[in-house]
């Protein structure tokens, strides 16, 4: 997925700008937002989404324990910084970027799947999502109200 925004394709629907800037310091903060999810982010709060999918068994008390702290001390200040570098309320600024599509769609899976974690009772979190809500008009299209899907226990 990381190397889709770079892949120059005459069959897709939209330019590649749409979801990668072309300038380049906003490509740099895309980026990072895509490094920092991929090499970090995602860690964290799996742990809290894959178990209550049905996808990993339950993690262990003192597992959650580090993950939440890990997920105050780093992860909010380290998406409050990409979102810092181009005036927010995105990584992308006022409009998203495929970091953003990452970071907000697992969050807001996370959040829907798991309304008591330490994921959805974040403020920068749940106000970073409906700051992605709000960009993405066609938002309550794209999920078609019911955006379980897979991550739907059997």
């Amino acid at each position: 997925l990381h190397s889709f925004p770079t892949r120059r394709s005459s069959d897709l629907k939209h330019s590649l700008e749409q979801w990668y800037p072309a300038d380049y310091k906003k490509r740099g903060v895309c980026d990072l937002g895509l490094d920092f999810y991929f090499t970090w982010a995602t860690d964290v709060f799996y742990k809290v989404l894959y178990p209550a999918a049905g996808f990993a068994g339950p993690v262990e008390p003192s597992v959650l324990e580090a993950a939440e702290k890990k997920f105050n001390e780093d992860l909010i200040p380290g998406l409050q910084n990409l979102i810092a570098r181009e005036a927010g309320p995105l990584i992308g600024g006022a409009k998203p970027n495929i970091a953003d599509l990452m970071f907000a769609s697992n969050l807001y899976i996370t959040i829907l799947k798991c309304p008591d974690s330490y994921v959805a009772k974040s403020a920068v979190i749940t106000s970073y999502v409906d700051a992605f809500k709000a960009a993405c008009p066609k938002f309550a299209e794209w999920t078609g109200g019911d955006v379980s899907g897979f991550w739907t226990k059997a």
